[in-house]
């Protein structure tokens, strides 16, 4: 008898080392993928790897909007609302203060290029892991890495199935691929906030007794994704409340409690829930009070309808839920068995599924495209497969199938080839899958260091160049810089003492027309005419200032129209009668603009432009140089 009970503990053992060393080297290969993406910061310096020149859209847009805010941070200012337009405004507000904190504390120690090329590494690499160790719940080792490394190593501009394509219609490997990292390598949103669900969401599903102790740190720990992702919030708390009142019921009894003490330990939880989420709930309001609104930021009632695609909805809850169906039916699963044992993966869908439709219904924001983009691409879809392959792979049972749809021989062949296919043959193709997945990552790595050296270290180097030499002049305390360069206004806030007119209103809660009349006053220090301020304020037909794969030359700001409309509205949706109205307002703002007045509002006090600032502004020369002149503003005489 003891040796039998031996065996089973000496395998057991010997399957966890394996796993062990088999994780091991397949997160060396995660990383070292992800790490491929860190060349130009070796080649460049890491410091440089944060300046905006000529950016992929992911990769500006987190540059602008996060990594200002994480700078301020790490200088101590924890709760900054404003973080390069000089005004040193703090307040609450429903930033997700966790991940800001985390990546400044990084900043702090680090320096922000090398807490910029750690992150986008060790991040992602953590997430497949840990991804990878949620799927082994459920599925093989095999099938849960593959599903963890679909996931971690997706681009939302250029998904696998394309390269796929251009690979089998004879396209050479290395010609394909993207110049955008993966999405999860974007810092620090969706880096750390996918790692921080995983990471919970793993923990809560190990098959371990809920005692008291830990319900209550589980519950913390999902409250807490308030303020690291609203889309984690959105997702997590409903999951752990449904989960812990069914895994409450189920082991009521071992714990001696009745149904009254069931509710009794889950509205406790509940109100922890609220407790530790009201933080997040009172920024939020703060947020939409302060001029920040809703509508500017993730789109509001009336937008156009961003109709997800038909190939969404059939690959991501059509195949999955079809495919579970499918194997329940021909396998004899009960249905009480999927609901309890999948009952998370059900509702992840159910909530997504919500999401999609009240934006479709009702054009309610851009929250469906946040979590695709922050939690569904790299995980949930994944996820959904789980059931299927899980029972698929399952062994036969001993009793055989006599009565019902199970019982025919389609079935019979169904649940053999299911088996086989996933079982058997996975042996095969899933080793390949993880070959075209390294050329795909490595094909669009490449791809990327071949954008830095081609287009964006000649555009680096000069702006790198002009802000030394603003640098080099000494502030004494902060001042505002236009430089004709529009890239450089975009990277002042790296100099110490320097700030801009050119803000990203996300990370600067100013009202918009605080905004635009900077940015107006930008537009006549530099020597911009109307036309040129339209244009750049003014977005396309039927744009809302989204540049979803696209790379943005901010050293020609001319080559893509309204960026200046993101900056200052974000996804607000511009109907036609609106796109008139604002294009009257931006007209008036121009011609009517008291520039000595904003100026000295404002804190602009130099200007590098190779063209003098307006008379108005009482321009003198500082010292002339290759890239034009620097002037100091005499502002003092506007009011003499």
């Amino acid at each position: 008898m003891n040796g039998a009970n031996i065996t089973p503990r000496w395998v057991d053992r010997v399957s966890k080392a394996s796993d062990v060393l088999v994780f091991g080297f397949i997160g060396f290969w995660c990383a070292l993928l992800f790490g491929i993406y860190s060349w130009p910061a070796f080649v460049h310096g890491f410091d440089a790897s944060v300046i905006i020149a000529v950016e992929p859209y992911s990769d500006f847009s987190d540059k602008s909007s996060w990594l200002p805010l994480a700078m301020e941070v790490a200088k101590g200012r924890l709760f900054a609302v404003t973080s390069t337009s000089g005004d040193t405004l703090n307040g609450l507000s429903y930033y997700p203060y966790l991940s800001l904190w985390l990546f400044g504390s990084l900043v702090a120690v680090l320096g922000l290029g090398l807490a910029l090329a750690a992150s986008q590494v060790v991040f992602p690499t953590a997430t497949f892991i840990l991804s990878a160790l949620a799927f082994r719940l459920y599925l093989p080792r095999r099938w849960a890495l593959m599903l963890a490394a679909l996931g971690v190593l997706a681009y939302s501009s250029y998904p696998l199935r394309d390269f796929l394509e251009g690979v089998v219609f004879g396209t050479g490997w290395r010609e394909l691929g993207t110049v955008f990292r993966p999405d999860l390598a974007n810092v620090p949103f969706p880096a750390i906030s996918a790692l921080a669900f995983v990471a919970v969401f793993y923990l809560t599903m190990r098959s371990q007794r809920l005692t008291g102790g830990r319900i209550t740190g589980l519950t913390i720990a999902w409250a807490l994704q308030t303020q690291v992702h609203m889309v984690n919030a959105l997702f997590g708390i409903p999951f752990w409340l449904t989960y812990l009142l069914l895994r409450l019921w189920r082991q009521r009894r071992n714990d001696g409690n009745d149904a009254a003490g069931v509710v009794r330990i889950w509205l406790g939880q509940a109100a922890i829930t609220a407790i530790v989420s009201a933080p997040a709930l009172a920024g939020l309001m703060g947020w939409f009070s302060s001029g920040v609104a809703a509508a500017e930021l993730f789109g509001g009632p009336g937008s156009p309808s961003n109709i997800p695609s038909t190939y969404y909805f059939v690959a991501y809850f059509v195949v999955p839920t079809a495919l579970t169906a499918l194997v329940a039916t021909v396998r004899r699963i009960d249905p009480f068995d999927i609901w309890t044992r999948f009952w998370p993966i059900i509702l992840f869908m159910v909530l997504e599924l919500l999401l999609v439709l009240t934006y479709l219904l009702n054009g309610a924001g851009e929250l469906p495209t946040l979590a695709f983009s922050r939690l569904g691409m790299f995980f949930l879809h994944m996820l959904y497969f789980v059931p299927f392959v899980h029972y698929a792979v399952r062994p036969f049972g001993s009793v055989p199938f006599n009565l019902g749809i199970e019982a025919h021989p389609l079935a019979e062949r169904l649940r053999r080839f299911f088996r086989w296919f996933l079982h058997d043959a996975s042996l095969i193709y899933l080793p390949l899958l993880f070959v075209v997945l390294t050329q795909f990552a490595v094909a669009s790595a490449l791809q990327a260091v071949e954008f830095e050296k081609e287009r964006r270290g000649p555009a680096l180097r000069e702006v790198q160049t002009r802000l030394d030499l603003l640098a080099s002049y000494p502030t004494g305390k902060w001042i505002v810089v236009a430089d004709e360069n529009l890239a450089v206004n975009l990277n002042l806030h790296l100099l110490g003492g320097h700030a801009s007119l050119v803000n990203n209103r996300f990370a600067n809660q100013i009202s918009s027309k605080d905004a635009i009349e900077r940015m107006a006053l930008y537009a006549h220090a530099v020597g911009w005419d109307e036309s040129a301020f339209v244009r750049f304020m003014l977005p396309g037909e039927g744009d809302r200032g989204v540049y979803l794969g696209q790379v943005l030359d901010w050293t020609k700001p001319d080559t893509v129209h309204g960026l200046g409309y993101w900056l200052v509205f974000h996804q607000r949706s511009l109907s036609q009668e609106g796109r008139l109205e604002l294009e009257a307002k931006l007209r008036r703002i121009y011609l009517t603009l008291d520039m000595a007045q904003v100026a000295k509002r404002v804190g602009l006090r130099r200007v590098l432009s190779s063209r003098e600032p307006p008379r108005v502004l009482h321009p003198r020369p500082m010292g002339t140089m290759p890239h034009g002149t620097l002037y100091h503003l005499d502002l003092e005489k506007a009011d003499r």
